[in-house]
Formats: C-alpha cells, structure tokens, sequence
C-alpha cells in the first residue's frame, strides 16, 4: 500500500530500415525493433526501506506508412512486446521478489518530422505504444510462489490482459542533431507508465527518463 519513489536508469537501444512487402513502394513499410533494459532504486516516505526493480523489454514490428507531407511522416502498425523483470523490497516476507513477465500486441504510432533550428537540420522522433492483447504473469492475492509452483498443480498463473485489466502507455521523444557525415546526437524524454489489476493484485510503475545517446546509418548508399 505504500509508494516508492527514486532513481530509474535506462538503455535503449533501437533500430529502423526500410522494407517492402509485396509490391508496395520504397519508404511505405518500416521495420522497427527496440531493446531497453532498466533498474531502479527505490525507497518509501519514511526512507527505512529499500526496493529494487528492472527488466529487459523487446519490441519488433512492421509499421505503415499512414501519411506523409513535407518533411512528416506518420507510421502505424502492431508490435509484439515481451518483457521480463522483477521487483525486489526489503520488508515483504511472503513474496520479497515478485517476477513480472509479460508478452502482448501493441498498437504503435510513429511520427518523423525534419526541420532546421538556427541553420541546424533536427531531426524530430516520437512514438507511442498501447498493449492491446496478450498474457501475463500474475499470482493470486496473497499467494506465495511455493504455493503457486509447488502446491497448486493445477493452477495457472499466466492470465490474458487487454486495456481494462492492463491499461498502460510507453512513449518516446527524441531529437537528433548531426554532427559529423554519418553520426548525430540524440537526445529526449522516455515515460513508461504500466498498470495493472489482475487477480486483486494492482500494480503501478511510472518512470520518467532523460536520455541522451547517438545514431548512425548502418547501410548507407
């Protein structure tokens, strides 16, 4: 019942090319994978108690194109995300680590704009991400993972999640700045908010995130 705040450290690390699929034309089609893997550190109001979270989280998926004028363009499309962490807090006896474990469909939107600052070309990235479907793992109220694993046979602790038990929402803004040929700077904001209600169990991480780091062109004509 209590809430815990502190530190959050993140890296990402995110790549994008250009597909075709069937007879579509150059540019309608984006293939785009994310990795991030983050920690936390984090105590309560009164300071007497520590907790400790993380996880990696894997996004893949082919986005299409929804619209493009000038220098925007805007992508679409589902993304299959599958994440694996765990919290740990000093002061649960029962359960002091709890595994969160999930994999769902997300609904991503991607939006590119070019412009220039100060004769500066910038390039603007922001993309949201809603989990639509999927399953995740989740115990009963008060239930041990010896009782879960050991004792129950016939107990599954894998549940179906959709937006009314699961309403959650990632997104990214980033701007990158060139400087050298084939390198730029970027540099954003990174939220996640994830919430969840399954089994009596609600659960409620929100993490908020400057991040700074470089791109490059892999395959370059």
């Amino acid at each position: 019942p209590y809430d815990y705040t502190g530190t959050n450290i993140k890296a990402m690390f995110e790549s994008m090319s250009l597909c075709k699929i069937g007879n579509s034309e150059d540019g309608e089609y984006i293939y785009n994978t994310q990795l991030m893997l983050d920690g936390s550190i984090l105590d309560n109001h009164t300071k007497n108690v520590n907790e400790y979270a993380g996880g990696i989280r894997w996004n893949i998926g082919i986005l299409k194109q929804l619209g493009k004028k000038c220098r925007f363009s805007l992508y679409g499309g589902p993304m299959l995300n599958t994440y694996i962490g765990g919290i740990y807090n000093e002061r649960n006896g029962n359960n002091p680590a709890q595994l969160k474990a999930s994999i769902t469909i997300d609904a991503r939107l991607k939006a590119m704009y070019d412009f220039e600052a100060w004769g500066i070309p910038v390039h603007a990235d922001y993309s949201l991400s809603i989990p639509l479907i999927g399953a995740a793992h989740a115990l009963e109220y008060g239930e041990s993972y010896y009782e879960a694993y050991k004792i129950k046979d016939n107990h599954s602790c894998i549940s179906m999640v959709y937006p009314i038990n699961m309403p959650s929402l990632r997104h990214i803004l980033t701007l990158e700045v060139p400087v050298s040929t084939w390198h730029k700077v970027r540099f954003g904001y990174s939220g996640d908010f994830m919430q969840s209600s399954i089994h009596g169990l609600k659960y409620h991480s929100y993490t908020n995130t400057f991040m700074i780091g470089m791109t490059t062109s892999l395959f370059r004509k």
